[in-house]
């Protein structure tokens, strides 16, 4: 009798421990997870497609993963993660493609730096986040220069933006971004190529000859996320940079405020070229 009372209390302790050990891992490393990079190559392996086909699947993936994040999310850590998934998905997608051509270089912003960006709230506050945290001695430089950008764009197109030569707040010596990871969709797309194929058209000196699979899939994500956004009740404008930036930096909670659905940004600088699906 004792011995079967001793096996059932065995039991009893080993099935406690599996509990408590998923539970832990649930917490861990579930919805809450800020990067599953075996989720991001599943997700984000880019078919054999290209133009418009190859938009509207990379804006379908990204609404898949907002969807799969807002169940499970509020507060002050929507908006990061959000932006992480969409980032990280977006970068392997660019990364991965079936005919990747050869390219200058890695992204830098020696092909964009003088284009009006557009961002979503929620990589507008990520990439706050992130100079907050990790380059602290930034942030007033970073700042004072969206705002002082902010004044000047606001009544500008984006032909009179690129004809202002306006520098990014967030550009540092070699043509790096101070945000790193944490960069817009909106800049992941512009890679410089050696050659004149894959043009995407533009006027700009500074955009040259780009990989046109890069700048479909950043194109596509970041529809996918605006729009998921907008339907689930948050805001998912796409603003100018430096006027969502002086709001990301200046307005106490921003990011919580955001994921309560208040309109933190309407009174941001438009920006709405990017193409429908």
């Amino acid at each position: 009798m004792f011995a079967v009372v001793l096996i059932a209390l065995t039991l009893s302790l080993l099935i406690m421990f599996v509990v408590v050990v998923f539970a832990f891992l649930d917490v861990a490393f579930g919805p809450q997870r800020v990067y599953d990079g075996g989720r991001i190559k599943q997700d984000w392996q880019p078919p054999l497609i290209h133009d418009d086909e190859l938009f509207a699947w990379a804006a379908d993936v990204a609404r898949s993963n907002v969807r799969r994040r807002l169940p499970h999310q509020g507060g002050v850590k929507t908006a990061r993660n959000i932006a992480t998934d969409i980032y990280a998905g977006t970068t392997y997608a660019i990364e991965s493609a079936p005919h990747k051509p050869k390219r200058d270089s890695e992204h830098d912003c020696s092909s964009c730096r003088h284009q009006m960006i557009a961002v979503t709230p929620p990589e507008a506050l990520a990439v706050v986040e992130t100079i907050c945290t990790k380059h602290p001695g930034d942030v007033n430089r970073i700042r004072n220069q969206a705002i002082e950008n902010a004044k000047r764009v606001a009544d500008m197109d984006l032909t009179q933006y690129q004809a202002a030569k306006i520098v990014c707040p967030l550009l540092c010596d070699g043509n790096t971004c101070a945000a790193n990871g944490m960069r817009p969709i909106h800049c992941r797309g512009w890679f410089p190529l050696p050659d004149r194929q894959n043009e995407v058209g533009s006027s700009s000196e500074d955009a040259g000859t780009i990989d046109a699979h890069a700048h479909t899939v950043g194109q596509g994500a970041e529809n996918g996320l605006a729009s998921e956004l907008d339907e689930r009740g948050l805001d998912g404008n796409r603003y100018e940079l430096n006027s969502a930036l002086a709001v990301a930096f200046d307005t106490p909670n921003a990011a919580e405020l955001w994921a309560n659905g208040e309109p933190v940004f309407e009174r941001c600088k438009p920006h709405d070229t990017i193409r429908a699906t």
